[in-house]
């Protein structure tokens, strides 16, 4: 009984499982998946317990879109979350346990409880296509959780990768096996292989919003190759997702705005016109009431002919509030959708010197974005192009968990750089660019458990 309870216990502790998971019946027959539709049910959660379509949500605690009420910090729970927002140095945890971690893991484990499986079914020809399905959909998941902890738990990719502090590996679901963290560059190449099982399975399109697809497969390839400034490979997957894509981007110009409405695009539910594959990212506690308040720095950015000023926002309690997500559920999606790809297109374009291009691509979406009496925008060199580039990306992908990361990358390459500055009473917190605190700690649990190496802090 012992035994079993400490097995648990690192369960918990070290891949972040839901009760229900330690809920465990003396016949596990009752409770294991037997079939191929059992697995599939398993990476169809959205909502449950297991959570496969969410996203980690301390990058938008941590950055600059966010804005929050300073009387409630002093006291406010949980603790890291609040040092989050407040870049707290030392004791970033106070004991408590991190639902990035706990769920990235959990959805690790389920994904590795799948391959596992899977390996015990011999399919019949008819089943063929359900089961690549759903073997593709943990292998697609599997290295999204691996991807979204090395934006928060490890430093940004570079040259010297192979000498970085990587992630934990875990590859199968067996929870005794005491896994170290790997290096940075086996971290990614290890993502990358999952990508590449994950195409050779998957359909060109989903037979749902929520489900990977090779189309998604390719979005999430170009944004890797972005994050790691491999601009020739991010444009070549922006351009095979573009390609493949049904559909083209809403013309913002046609939305009603609703001054009441608290969730602009909640008619189109999981099938907004530009989703390519739904994630969402269940609002963090530090957002009161579930609500994003936007910083008076990201707001600045939208002039009076920009639609998103007044689509993405409204007032409440005198604060400007975030309604613009394409979840239809009032949580910000954090998915692959058209406006990401072509942003990194026109970003790409501009990097490799291809400026016409890039400005195509860039005003295509400024089209659909501004009242119709605007100008194109035009420049003629990289940089201004580039700036443009980078502050649309901050206008239309707001709240999407993708500015955290844009951060990291711009700070690391140094041309671009971003700093920091949010006010907590009578002090200004600057943070610089490449702080050590752009790396989160790891959670305390898992270095004492695990015996896993800590990250400077």
């Amino acid at each position: 009984m012992m035994k079993n309870s400490l097995l648990l216990s690192l369960c918990f502790l070290l891949c972040g499982c839901g009760e229900s998971f330690l809920d465990v019946k003396s016949n596990r027959s009752d409770r294991m998946p037997n079939s191929i539709d059992d697995y599939q049910a398993l990476m169809d959660n959205v909502y449950g317990v297991i959570h496969m379509n969410t996203s980690h949500l301390l990058g938008i605690v941590a950055g600059d879109e966010i804005a929050v009420d300073e009387a409630i910090l002093p006291n406010f729970k949980p603790f890291h979350q609040r040092n989050t927002y407040l870049w707290v140095k030392e004791n970033f945890f106070e004991g408590e346990q991190s639902k990035d971690w706990n769920n990235g893991y959990r959805r690790i484990l389920y994904c590795n409880q799948v391959l596992d499986g899977l390996k015990e079914f011999e399919p019949s020809p008819e089943d063929r296509d359900s089961y690549d399905q759903v073997q593709g959909s943990a292998y697609f998941f599997r290295a999204l959780s691996y991807y979204q902890l090395a934006q928060l738990f490890c430093d940004v990719y570079s040259d010297a990768a192979s000498s970085q502090l990587g992630l934990p590996l875990r590859t199968e679901a067996d929870i005794t096996l005491n896994v170290k963290r790997a290096d940075l560059q086996d971290t990614y190449d290890f993502i990358f292989q999952d990508l590449k099982m994950a195409r050779e399975r998957l359909p060109e399109q989903p037979a749902m919003p929520t489900r990977p697809s090779k189309n998604a497969v390719d979005a999430f390839l170009a944004r890797i190759y972005l994050q790691l400034g491999d601009y020739e490979n991010a444009r070549e997957h922006a351009l095979r997702t573009l390609s493949k894509f049904q559909g083209d981007l809403l013309d913002y110009n046609l939305l009603v705005n609703d001054p009441n409405s608290f969730d602009l695009f909640v008619d189109y539910g999981f099938s907004h016109p530009e989703v390519i594959l739904f994630t969402y990212m269940p609002a963090p506690e530090i957002a009161t009431l579930g609500i994003l308040t936007a910083s008076a720095e990201l707001l600045e950015l939208y002039d009076d002919n920009d639609l998103r000023r007044d689509l993405f926002f409204r007032t409440f309690n005198d604060a400007p509030v975030f309604v613009g997500t394409y979840s239809g559920m009032g949580f910000p999606f954090t998915g692959f959708a058209l406006d990401e790809i072509i942003l990194i297109l026109a970003e790409c374009e501009a990097r490799i010197g291809n400026h016409e291009e890039a400005l195509a691509y860039l005003n295509a979406l400024k089209r659909k974005r501004y009242l119709p009496n605007i100008e194109d925008f035009y420049a003629d060199t990289r940089d201004a192009i580039m700036k443009e580039v980078l502050l649309e990306r901050r206008r239309q992908l707001v709240f999407r968990g993708v500015r955290w990361e844009d951060i990291r990358r711009l700070n690391k390459e140094r041309t671009y750089p971003v700093t920091i500055k949010k006010k907590n009473g009578a002090e200004w917190i600057t943070i610089e660019p490449n702080d050590t605190r752009y790396v989160f700690p790891l959670p305390e649990n898992a270095v004492e458990l695990g015996g896993l190496e800590q990250n400077p802090r």
